[in-house]
């Protein structure tokens, strides 16, 4: 089977989406199927992390058409632009955009380069399924795949509920989600990684929904789990892309307030991001530089879990959170906060610690010097933890994916204009 998927971004990315893509990409291909990763880099960097020599990339910044002068037949050099700072809408793209809304036909990207450069760049090679690996593409997957009849899949790495919402004033966040609302009634399946993400999304998109979980190779992290916890430095883990729904800030301001008491106690922080600027500066003003550390990103991860004892993710929302998993597979107590879905998903049940948040980061001091002060309290959450991921097992992860897009590529083209048929005249599939 030809598996074709489709990720804005890839190259100098470490994220949780990103890594969870190219694994389900290379475990495809080396299932025997044809799997091809599509991006729309700005140059041809390579993907950071690897992928099998079975499965290739196309980049679709390559298919688009190359501007002309008026009549000179060479093609023009790109031009380069300065990344401009955000403007507020002007009053007459404000009134277009409100009529966007209203409107769903002034909606339709007819003409939107990119679709017709994914459309050109599929029609060379059909694919029999095409999986949106997150939102940032599916409008344009949306129209190419409803005007070449090719079953497509998104794939939701976190609720719907953020995923998929805007606030009222926020109109160019509005129209974004009308136009991926209109785009997905072009798909076959939505997956999402907890089965409650399944409420958050219009009636009419449920009965399309599966769920499937994020994979946790515990395999590779043997060798990490097999170093007696205690033996370890003391620090605290987080390993995390600095952005705000991440709430590294929260775990800086908890470290601070701790820091004097237990002063054998460090923190790293593993990842980059927007906000390592501001997140160093708080760093700075809470006095404590030489307590909390940036070790940059991290290619092989396993290594950031062996030097310490405690991992701590404190987001505001996640899928299954990956960072929090793994640290447990590497025999690491878990904390997280408890308006995470996955966070309560995974550590709930006592495999792990949930701090309040409505207590904020003074909440999650708390939750962390109950650990730091209790080496058998680490002990005891650390065998507790590795023991609830059982049910992530990576091969079965793995075959539930194959035989889900081998479905949907089967019979989603045959149902296709029936399914969305009864989904624009509001009816449930």
């Amino acid at each position: 089977m030809r598996i074709i998927f489709a990720k804005q971004h890839l190259a100098d990315i470490s994220g949780g989406a990103e890594r969870a893509l190219v694994d389900l990409a290379n475990a495809l291909a080396e299932r025997g199927h044809q799997v091809k990763v599509i991006c729309n880099e700005r140059a041809d960097d390579a993907p950071f992390y690897a992928l099998n020599t079975g499965v290739t990339v196309g980049n679709l910044s390559h298919a688009r058409k190359p501007q002309r002068d008026i009549g000179s037949s060479k093609p023009q050099k790109p031009v380069e632009t300065r990344p401009a700072e955000k403007k507020k809408l002007r009053p007459l793209g404000n009134v277009i955009s409100r009529l966007q809304l209203r409107m769903s036909a002034l909606r339709h990207p007819v003409w939107s380069k990119r679709i017709c450069a994914l459309k050109r760049h599929l029609a060379a090679e059909p694919p029999d399924v095409l999986v949106a690996f997150t939102p940032e593409m599916a409008i344009e997957i949306g129209w190419a795949a409803r005007a070449l009849q090719i079953p497509c899949i998104l794939a939701l790495r976190i609720s719907p509920e953020i995923e998929l919402a805007a606030q009222p004033d926020e109109i160019r966040r509005q129209l974004k989600v009308a136009k991926l609302y209109d785009a997905l009634t072009f798909y076959e399946g939505i997956t999402v990684q907890l089965q409650e993400f399944e409420k958050y999304l219009p009636p009419r998109f449920q009965g399309i929904c599966h769920c499937i979980a994020n994979e946790i190779d515990a395999a590779k992290f043997a060798p990490v789990r097999s170093l007696p916890l205690l033996t370890r430095e003391k620090n605290i883990i987080c390993v995390s892309s600095f952005e705000k729904r991440k709430r590294v800030d929260w775990l800086i301001e908890a470290f601070a307030q701790l820091a004097a008491s237990f002063p054998d106690w460090h923190l790293l922080i593993f990842g980059e991001g927007r906000q390592e600027y501001a997140l160093k500066e708080l760093v700075r003003a809470k006095e404590c530089a030489g307590k909390v550390h940036f070790k940059g990103v991290i290619r092989q991860v396993e290594a950031a879990y062996a030097e310490g004892q405690i991992i701590c993710l404190p987001s505001r929302y996640e899928g299954i959170p990956r960072a929090i998993a793994e640290g447990m597979a590497s025999g690491l107590p878990a904390v997280g906060v408890n308006d995470c879905d996955g966070a309560r998903f995974l550590l709930g049940k006592g495999n792990g610690c949930l701090s309040r948040a409505e207590d904020g980061p003074h909440g999650l001091a708390q939750v962390l010097a109950g650990l730091m002060a209790s080496a058998k309290k680490r002990v005891s959450l650390s065998q507790q933890g590795f023991a609830s991921l059982s049910v992530y097992k990576t091969e079965q992860i793995f075959t539930e994916w194959e035989s889900y897009i081998c479905r949907i590529a089967s019979t989603g083209s045959k149902d296709a204009v029936r399914k969305r048929w009864l989904m624009k005249s509001g009816q449930v599939v």
